[in-house]
């Protein structure tokens, strides 16, 4: 029920009131909630008021702050909640004003029983999601509104209900370009997840894709911020838009010679080549015996891999005018030459995880200090493993336990 009519009340209402200070919310004692007929008689039931000031009061003891006096005429407001039984149950709500000029009455400018209380209650709790801006005007259920607002599933429901609209909606704005990237980064590293340690979904995609490496090279191709931003710490992006893989021997990087993987290029402006060779991430990275003790070299695969793309770039190089290739676009017009000065190469291989954690669970330092002290002293190319490439994808994605 909400309105306004005066009530008669004593001295001491008015008088608290006035001296109640705006910044405190005062808790009345208990006692036994004596309303006959009600269901609650007999149980616990508290008062909690609040005053806000249409007063300006003057504190005589700044430092008890307890004697107040009215310096004018103006009303104070005050809100008071009859909490009754369990806690958090608002019986009643009244928004009440009191006068100076009128100190046994006081105006009731709300009053709102249980019901109403609580659907005034999640009026404000939803607040921090009401906006100024938006097209939208009109009715809304309450009760579906405040579903909405403190029920996640609810929203599932709704999302799932018409997927097509809410993405639209999301597309459609302006401000949620972040959401859709970075959902779109997360989606690409569980895939990632997936081809990595989860052998049957591996074997599947291999089904599609032929062989183990062509896997890796559709993968990366769809999601190419991996390689762009997880290599080089130059922003990296595909020699040619449409396709990783490209011929490297000959200036234009169109004539007939050994593929490389993935052909990428630095953005800025100067831009220069990075080779890619991708690799199993089931390939050893150290032969199974010991060359020596405590001693392994490394494997078949690493070597054949480094030698392997060490010629690429050298076959570049050498078939190159003045250590520079042409880009060229669709038809064949050159758009930009791309240098060769050097270029920086990477050897994707192996996984960490899989070589050196025993069965039972032990890292085998031994012969990681192998693997570290070989890869450290090869120039080129940067040797990088699977896993070590898929921590930084995670990084990039937010996904990251330790981001």
């Amino acid at each position: 029920m909400s309105g306004k009519f005066h009530s008669r009340v004593s001295w001491n209402d008015w008088e608290y009131a006035c001296k109640r200070l705006p910044w405190r919310t005062y808790f009345l004692h208990s006692k036994p909630y004596w309303r006959k007929n009600s269901s609650d008689y007999g149980k616990d039931a508290r008062y909690i008021k609040k005053v806000f000031c249409c007063d300006v009061a003057s504190i005589s003891d700044e430092t008890e702050m307890t004697s107040m006096t009215v310096q004018s005429s103006y009303k104070r407001s005050q809100v008071e909640l009859l909490i009754v039984g369990e806690s958090g149950r608002c019986k009643q709500l009244n928004v009440v004003r009191f006068d100076k000029r009128h100190p046994n009455e006081k105006e009731v400018v709300l009053s709102l029983n249980e019901g109403d209380a609580n659907a005034f209650f999640d009026l404000i709790r939803g607040l921090p999601a009401y906006s100024a801006n938006g097209k939208f005007s009109g009715p809304v259920d309450s009760a579906l509104l405040d579903k909405l607002l403190s029920d996640k599933d609810s929203i599932s429901e709704i999302y799932n209900h018409d997927k097509s609209k809410i993405r639209q909606q999301i597309q459609n704005d302006k401000d949620a370009d972040d959401v859709i990237a970075i959902a779109a980064r997360k989606q690409a590293v569980n895939i990632f997840d997936n081809l990595l340690n989860n052998p049957d979904y591996f074997e599947e995609a291999t089904k599609k894709w032929h062989k183990p490496e062509s896997v890796w090279q559709h993968f990366f191709e769809k999601y190419q911020w991996i390689l762009g931003s997880c290599l080089d710490s130059r922003l990296l992006v595909p020699f040619d838009k449409n396709k990783l893989e490209k011929s490297v021997q000959g200036n234009s990087i169109n004539h007939a010679g050994k593929r490389a993987d993935a052909l990428y290029m630095s953005v800025g402006a100067g831009r220069s080549m990075v080779y890619v060779e991708l690799k199993r991430h089931t390939a050893p990275l150290l032969q199974s015996n010991e060359y020596r003790p405590e001693c392994w070299a490394p494997s078949k695969d690493l070597a054949g891999g480094i030698t392997q793309l060490q010629n690429e770039v050298l076959a570049s190089i050498s078939d190159s005018h003045n250590n520079e290739v042409i880009r060229r676009d669709e038809t064949g017009a050159p758009i930009e030459n791309v240098y060769l000065f050097q270029p920086r190469s990477y050897l994707i291989i192996g996984s960490l995880q899989r070589d050196f954690y025993e069965t039972s669970g032990k890292f085998n330092d031994l012969k990681f200090r192998a693997f570290e002290l070989f890869r450290r002293n090869v120039v080129s190319p940067e040797i990088i493993t699977y896993d070590e490439l898929f921590e930084r994808a995670k990084w990039m994605a937010g996904m990251n336990d330790e981001s």
